[in-house]
């Protein structure tokens, strides 16, 4: 996706600034994000993603509990490559939490963020970026919480939130798997006690003014009753134009979710206007040099007849 304005061949005219943002739109799509819990990302699940990725081409891509509970070798992100991906990833070279992969196409221009920097707090399990897609920057927060997530850990992942939607009060789309099954999000309730994790989720759902969009079961295993834990929660459902809940990657018991944004290659509420700088003025004063002359003949011709007129008008009345 190109992310600065190209002129395109039909459209030269140097005295006006189109307001296409992509020279060619019939290229244009929305923006594709998925997300997913793969329980271990194996060499055969990259298989299987990539080619899910060759039928789909999504264009941002975030996986989470990517290592073994228990592995007995040194991971390396060169066998979690994928061409045409660049690869971002949190914990996954080291021994804390089941990490986290991020890959986003090479030809977006995105800026990653470090959450304690930006919040003052650690959440074990969160990646943040700023994508530029077209004329908009759009930030995403990925984030995995663990089922047996401490307190300290939980709090400060509500915090974090609450921080990052104040200083990115629209465009902020949130993605993760937070294991809250008992949350109804139809109606924004649970029956857990005003101080339990789940109430005080909730709290931070609303006091952050987010939506959550996936509306079906986003977990399902064997004969365990299938659960929405897997959440997309934003500041402005605007952007947004779909969610939807895929097939897991091989035996995962999670769907992937998918999310389509708006298509922004084409802005209706920017204005065409002249653009001098661009102006071709030798033609302009080519032009203008004709015009004077044409004017110049023209009032020289007509002074002459007039003469002419008024000549023999006054020869008439002698």
């Amino acid at each position: 996706m190109e992310q600065e304005y190209r002129e395109s061949e039909e459209n030269k005219d140097p005295h006006i600034k189109p307001n296409w943002i992509n020279s060619d739109r019939s290229k244009s799509k929305p923006l594709k994000v998925w997300y997913t819990n793969c329980d271990v990302l194996t060499s055969l699940k990259i298989q299987e993603l990539s080619v899910n990725i060759d039928h789909f081409h999504p264009d941002i891509i975030c996986i989470t509990e990517v290592k073994p509970k228990n592995y007995q070798r040194t991971l390396t992100l060169v066998e979690y490559n994928i061409p045409g991906y660049n690869i971002e990833h949190k914990n996954i070279l080291d021994d804390i939490g089941r990490g986290m992969i991020l890959y986003i196409k090479n030809s977006f221009t995105y800026e990653l963020f470090d959450n304690e920097l930006v919040t003052g707090m650690n959440p074990q399990e969160i990646l943040l970026t700023e994508v530029k897609f077209y004329t908009v920057n759009i930030f995403f927060a990925f984030i995995y919480r663990s089922p047996n997530s401490d307190l300290g850990n939980t709090d400060y992942l509500n915090e974090s939130l609450k921080t990052l939607s104040d200083i990115y009060p629209s465009n902020f789309i949130v993605i993760g798997d937070f294991n809250y099954p008992k949350i109804d999000w139809e109606h924004y309730t649970t029956t857990a006690s005003i101080n339990d994790i789940l109430s005080k989720f909730l709290d931070c759902v609303r006091d952050c003014f987010f939506e959550q969009l996936v509306d079906k079961p986003t977990r399902g295993r064997n004969s365990d009753n299938p659960s929405l834990i897997d959440l997309v929660l934003t500041n402005n459902n605007e952007i947004i134009d779909s969610t939807t809940v895929l097939p897991p990657l091989g035996k995962s018991d999670h769907g992937i979710v998918e999310v389509l944004l708006q298509d922004f290659s084409f802005d209706e509420s920017y204005d065409t206007y002249w653009d001098y700088a661009r102006g071709d003025y030798d033609s302009m004063n080519k032009m203008f040099d004709i015009e004077c002359c044409n004017l110049f003949l023209s009032y020289f011709i007509r002074s002459i007849f007039l003469w002419q007129q008024n000549t023999h008008e006054n020869k008439s009345h002698h």
